[in-house]
């Protein structure tokens, strides 16, 4: 493993939303070389539906349900109850990454959530222009 700086991140969210399309990352080797991976989202899943991540309704991590219980659920990400509560938490995003010319394929958690200078995100409401 090696330190690579503290990272910077530039994000390109969507118009109108705050899902992120690409994302550039720059560190910096223990040599002081700079290094920029390039991401970019190709799916993405919220985990706060279904997935019993905070705020929930359905469902929360640690619940006793009782011996032998199991469950399953299918979300329309496209129903508006549903879709007005993917952009108050965590979402996984199926990303592509580049260094140096390699390509390779991670997950890239993100949330983004009230007011955030870097992003221009005054307050709970603010989207990409």
């Amino acid at each position: 493993m090696e330190q690579l700086g503290w990272p910077r991140l530039n994000i390109g969210y969507r118009s109108g939303t705050r899902h992120p399309e690409s994302v550039r990352i720059h560190l910096t080797d223990p040599g002081g070389t700079p290094l920029t991976v390039d991401l970019e989202t190709v799916t993405s899943l919220p985990l706060h539906v279904g997935a019993g991540y905070s705020g929930d309704p359905d469902w929360s991590h640690g619940r006793w349900m009782g011996r032998k219980w199991s469950s399953s659920a299918v979300y329309d990400l496209n129903d508006p109850a549903v879709a007005g509560r993917i952009p108050f938490g965590v979402t996984d995003h199926l990303a592509r990454a580049r260094l140096s010319g390699e390509e390779g394929w991670g997950m890239f958690e993100h949330a983004s959530m009230g007011r955030h200078d870097p992003t221009g995100f005054k307050d709970w409401s603010s989207v990409s222009p």
